[in-house]
């Protein structure tokens, strides 16, 4: 079980921002995302736990979080996850 932490909603309009950036259907592709959110968070712990008979799940990590600066209009929200973005920085460098 993750340490207990203290959870506070996000603004209004950060989370119209963040319903807007991606659109996916089925919970196996919801866990996916939240996982890739964490490694791209430098996660070094996730927890996990899928309720199956809601078709809900929570995704759980000692991650840094989203920065201010992700929400901006040339942050990066929405945009690739950070191991894509490294991969690319690898392939023109190489």
């Amino acid at each position: 079980m993750p340490p207990q932490s203290i959870i506070r909603a996000l603004p209004s309009e950060v989370i119209a921002k963040i319903k807007s950036s991606t659109s996916i259907v089925h919970l196996n592709g919801v866990i996916l995302e939240l996982v890739k959110n964490s490694l791209d968070a430098n996660a070094h712990t996730v927890f996990i736990t899928v309720d199956f008979k809601r078709g809900g799940c929570v995704v759980e990590d000692d991650g840094d979080g989203i920065l201010p600066v992700e929400f901006e209009a040339t942050g990066g929200l929405g945009k690739p996850h950070r191991m894509s973005l490294d991969l690319q920085l690898v392939m023109r460098a190489g």
